[in-house]
């Protein structure tokens, strides 16, 4: 078992928080962009 520091620890998980915010940001980018190209394409 590896000691770490918390402050290691911390900026570790704020980090992987950023990251998933990020993800989650792009994701929801991509699925509304999806939705109004498929309506898009639907309407025609």
């Amino acid at each position: 078992m590896i000691l770490v520091d918390s402050a290691d620890l911390y900026r570790f998980v704020e980090f992987l928080y950023i990251v998933l915010c990020c993800c989650l940001q792009l994701a929801h980018f991509a699925i509304e962009y999806s939705f109004r190209v498929i309506i898009y394409f639907l309407m025609y």
